[in-house]
């Protein structure tokens, strides 16, 4: 990952003092500086609250090795690979408007990070927002997310009523441990709507409200970070693994899109139209569409997303669009007015919100520039076997990586170095996959050859 020379945002906030008296009135002493690495997983560094204004104004160290090393601690090789070059440091500046308390710890508080002079996931969003602003044009997002509840030791989900001091059942039952999810996320000024009960066995959905796009993106890691903290905090664990099991529901990650102009007027509506959609509508649509195999790499960013894309799983089987249509890849709910939007349908719970997003946002925005026009909305349901209608999704990670590469307008939005890497890490991540032995070999040969 190359280091330019883009400055830091922020470089400094004149208000920490401020924030630093406020939080030590509270009982908070320490702060949990992080970002989102890669894969969204975080990474970062404690520091004493003392210690804050000073970073504010100077920096933290940070290995920039950080965002690319795997899942499971493998770091890329190569001569430009952080690796490659001895694993070099970059500034890191806490942006101070995401500092917030952490209501489990009265004593600590977290606050997210941005990397000076180095592509990143918040920064990539932060250059499509500014794409955005370019066309006077402000994006809205709305993410919902789905995860599981397991059993400390990652075993099968935990039974409804199986658990002692935990309430399992319908959505209206709810949960003791999603309830203080919900309880903790409110004082995090997450801003949730509320939890449902999916259609797994303790499977889970809690949707966050609309906001700007960088918000929105920032309160989405920060909760699935919250989520899985809490489930271990309750003896529990939590996952947001696309399809944990393969005979039950897939989870996703469902971004509600819509765009604003300066009035803060949506630019999707138009009253007059059959279809209630205004020709920036059709174009955004067109653009997600047109890119839509490049998206999936990072909105399907692991190898078991793809056992998602099954029939009759309200998964989108084909690159499509539909009004009202939840079968679709991509679907326009039927609200209109102010709440005009589009919804991406394909995301895994798994995807990177900052990644995802941005290709996103890069995805539409080019439509818009273009003036591209959709194919004609599809009707029924689409995600039965011989009904898909639309050009086939990616079946794999490879082919999705394979896709992403041949896009290079969704490259050069995203930046290169940043897609390298990404595109780097998971490849190291497939030939880590093929070398390993998995139990359905041992179950199918072992005995039989």
């Amino acid at each position: 990952m190359s280091v330019s020379l883009r400055p830091a945002r922020p470089a400094f906030a004149p208000d920490v003092e401020q924030r630093v008296a406020q939080l030590a009135e509270h009982g908070v002493d320490t702060v949990r500086v992080m970002l989102p690495d890669l894969n969204g997983v975080p990474r970062g560094k404690l520091i004493t609250l003392d210690e804050l204004p000073a970073a504010c104004r100077a920096g933290l160290t940070f290995s920039l090795a950080a965002l690319t090393d795997g899942l499971r601690g493998h770091s890329l090789s190569g001569p430009s690979s952080p690796r490659g070059r001895g694993h070099p440091d970059v500034i890191a500046f806490p942006d101070l408007p995401t500092l917030r308390r952490v209501p489990w710890d009265s004593r600590l508080a977290w606050c997210l990070l941005d990397l000076a002079g180095a592509a990143s996931p918040r920064q990539a969003l932060r250059d499509a927002i500014d794409r955005a602003t370019r066309l006077g044009l402000q994006p809205v997002v709305g993410p919902e997310l789905e995860f599981y509840v397991l059993d400390a030791d990652l075993g099968a989900p935990r039974p409804h009523g199986g658990v002692p001091g935990l309430a399992y059942g319908t959505a209206a039952d709810g949960d003791v441990l999603v309830a203080e999810m919900l309880r903790a996320a409110r004082e995090l000024e997450l801003r949730v709507h509320g939890a449902s009960h999916e259609f797994g066995r303790s499977q889970y959905e809690i949707n966050l409200h609309h906001g700007p796009a960088l918000d929105a993106a920032d309160r989405a890691f920060l909760f699935k970070v919250m989520v899985k903290e809490l489930a271990t905090r309750h003896g529990a664990a939590a996952t947001f693994v696309g399809k944990p099991f393969a005979d039950d529901a897939g989870s996703g990650l469902h971004l509600h899109l819509s765009l604003v102009d300066a009035d803060g007027g949506n630019v999707l509506h138009e009253a007059s139209a059959s279809d209630g959609l205004a020709g920036p509508a059709h174009a955004l649509v067109g653009g997600l569409l047109e890119h839509a195999p490049a998206l999936t790499a990072l909105l399907a960013p692991t190898i078991n997303a793809y056992k998602r894309f099954a029939p009759d799983a309200m998964v989108p089987l084909a690159i499509n669009w539909g009004l009202d249509n939840r079968t679709c890849w991509l679907r326009v709910p039927l609200t209109r007015g102010a709440a005009t939007r589009v919804e991406l349908r394909a995301g895994d719970a798994a995807a990177h919100p900052h990644l995802a997003l941005a290709a996103a946002l890069h995805a539409g925005l080019d439509g818009l520039e273009r003036g591209l026009e959709p194919p004609t909305p599809v009707h029924g349901d689409v995600s039965l076997p011989g009904t898909a209608l639309g050009a086939p999704l990616p079946r794999d990670l490879d082919a999705a990586l394979h896709a992403l590469h041949v896009d290079a307008t969704l490259v050069a939005a995203l930046g290169e170095d940043l897609v390298a890497d990404f595109t780097a890490m998971k490849q190291l991540e497939l030939e880590r996959f093929r070398a390993h032995v998995t139990d359905w070999e041992h179950a199918e040969y072992l005995r039989a050859l």
